[in-house]
């Protein structure tokens, strides 16, 4: 898959349909949503709380002690799958959407929830993985993307590049896997936390939202090397079970309308 940089006008024009509006538009509407860093972290982590045993959290403060960084790793078997396909079937092109985003068992809806989170709160982007041994790094510049003439083109990484495995290594540090990397956030999205309370909000997140699989699974999660343990539910408290009620809610269908 070749960037906008790179990729010829004629071979694009088919990809996405000509109807569509620029990414600038999309990107205003990304960021009009009310995304919140509890939000963009449950994008991120949604895909390798199922798919992973691993996920590695590093946090970098910059000189304010305000979040500047944010890597997370984990050790997916494969990497993306249909990384070399053209159009809106590759999964770094924003008009991807995946054909099983309505299944009861994913926790993300949509394929383009980690992108648009990630657009969401930072200007630059960017995804290492393996795929089938070949190593990849996919780099988004937002404001490039949205400044980039050609409507087509908008919609892809302003990076799309073949690594060597020592860089791979070097910049995710597993055999196999992804990594994520948010920077350069803007302002006023997370500067309410800072230093350690930023790693505490996060850990308070991701036990609030992933505590049964975190309990039920085999994967761990760490955050600055810190591993997540569980926060046990107070509703299966021993001395509680007895006065938990079960509920059942019973929809009826209109036969006409399936309503």
């Amino acid at each position: 898959m070749s960037t906008f940089e790179s990729r010829d006008n004629e071979q694009t024009k088919d990809y996405l349909g000509n109807m569509i509006p620029h990414f600038k538009t999309r990107l205003h509407h990304i960021r009009s949503r009310s995304y919140n860093m509890a939000k963009i972290l449950n994008e991120q982590l949604d895909y390798p709380m199922l798919n992973g045993d691993k996920i590695d959290i590093k946090i970098e403060k910059n000189e304010y002690e305000n979040l500047g960084k944010l890597i997370i790793t984990d050790n997916c078997n494969n990497g993306f799958q249909n990384i070399n396909e053209e159009g809106k079937n590759n999964p770094f092109c924003f008009g991807f959407e995946k054909e099983n985003h309505k299944k009861d068992d994913e926790l993300s809806e949509f394929g383009c929830g980690g992108k648009e989170s990630g657009a969401a709160c930072c200007n630059l982007m960017t995804y290492v993985t393996k795929v089938d041994d070949v190593c990849y790094k996919i780099t988004y510049d937002f404001p490039k993307m949205r400044d980039c003439e050609n409507i087509n083109d908008s919609y892809y990484p302003t990076k799309f590049e073949i690594i060597s495995n020592e860089e791979y290594i070097g910049i995710h540090h597993l055999e196999q896997g992804s990594s994520i990397i948010l920077e350069k956030f803007i302002y006023g999205l997370y500067n309410v936390l800072k230093g350690d309370d930023i790693n505490k909000d996060f850990e308070k997140n991701i036990n609030d939202t992933y505590k049964y699989i975190l309990k039920n699974s085999r994967i761990q999660v760490t955050i600055d090397g810190k591993l997540i343990e569980t926060i046990d539910n107070l509703f299966d408290n021993k001395l509680v079970k007895p006065l938990n009620l079960d509920c059942h809610l019973c929809v009826k269908r209109n036969p006409i309308d399936n309503k």
